[in-house]
């Protein structure tokens, strides 16, 4: 098999979607028998490369197209190759697995190139990000270098900060009073029972330490300790659900759930009736709720 080489910079491309090779342009053409020609003002381009002309906006994570690619050779194209993918800076990460290319374009029809991007929390940078492109067909191949004349795409990538107040925040009067109050959807005097479906009713345990699921508040909730089985691991969670709860409605939190999606969340776990599915919940809940708390540092600087 004779499979020709065509060898051309991106730089050729122009935004909006002109040929590859345009009028004036030259590539390399080159033969399995080493041979070398040069090609001049090719009237016939290989590869039609269209890149978006703005900065592709994505919020923490997402898919972006790096590029279309209409096939101008006169065969079809079955297979292509992405080689030398970087980015500047670093600070977004670009998941090389997740790339995606079509299996082959025929003649004259179109194929995507995708792949899934991502950065920190606290992030806003924009990225370029630059690759090669070996389309090959039987007999000919078209490497499309994406480094010639620093044609890149360009991801603008903005991630906010997760913020969280944990349970003892909210416990605490000198801040809990006149931020948290009944007037809220969710108040203090609101009844677990009313916001969440839960595992276990009725009263749970003995003396001091019995608790009665029926009709705990959400305050109360705040100072649930633990215990033993199902009805144990449902106080640990609902301590954890209801600081996520308040985080979540208060406009200065950026708290990562909303509110009917962390009760889903909670009524989720509490159906399963498992001890061990239940404190998964509470644990990750616990996590985003010890993140930064800005109410608490907005409260000390005032102080």
């Amino acid at each position: 098999m004779n499979r020709r080489m065509f060898v051309a910079g991106m730089g050729a491309t122009a935004l909006g979607g002109s040929a590859l090779l345009a009028s004036g342009a030259s590539s390399r053409v080159e033969s399995q028998r080493g041979a070398t020609i040069r090609v001049v003002g090719d009237e016939e381009a290989y590869l039609r490369l269209v890149y978006n002309q703005e900065p592709l906006t994505v919020n923490c994570d997402g898919s972006i197209e790096l590029v279309t690619i209409t096939n101008q050779l006169k065969e079809t194209i079955d297979e292509i190759v992405i080689e030398n993918l970087t980015v500047e800076p670093a600070d977004l990460v670009v998941n090389e697995g997740t790339l995606a290319v079509p299996d082959q374009i025929d003649v004259g029809e179109i194929g995507r190139i995708t792949i899934t991007v991502e950065c920190e929390p606290g992030t806003d940078t924009t990225s370029t990000v630059s690759f090669d492109i070996i389309a090959k067909g039987i007999d000919q191949a078209v490497i499309a270098n994406g480094h010639v004349d620093k044609r890149f795409v360009e991801v603008n990538c903005e991630c906010a900060r997760v913020e969280g107040c944990s349970p003892g925040f909210w416990r605490q009067p000198a801040y809990r009073n006149g931020i948290w109050t009944d007037t809220d959807t969710y108040g203090p005097s609101e009844r677990v029972a009313d916001v969440f479906t839960l595992a276990v009713t009725g009263t749970q345990g003995q003396g001091g330490n019995a608790v009665d699921f029926d009709e705990l508040t959400l305050r109360e909730a705040l100072d649930g300790g633990g215990g033993s089985g199902v009805s144990g691991a449902q106080q640990i969670l609902l301590r954890a659900a209801t600081a996520g709860l308040l985080n979540s409605q208060h406009p200065e939190v950026n708290y990562p759930k909303t509110e009917s999606q962390l009760i889903a969340d909670v009524d989720a776990a509490l159906a399963t009736e498992d001890r061990e599915r239940i404190l998964a919940l509470a644990a990750d809940l616990d996590e985003v709720n010890n993140e930064e708390c800005p109410i608490r540092l907005r409260s000390e600087e005032e102080a």
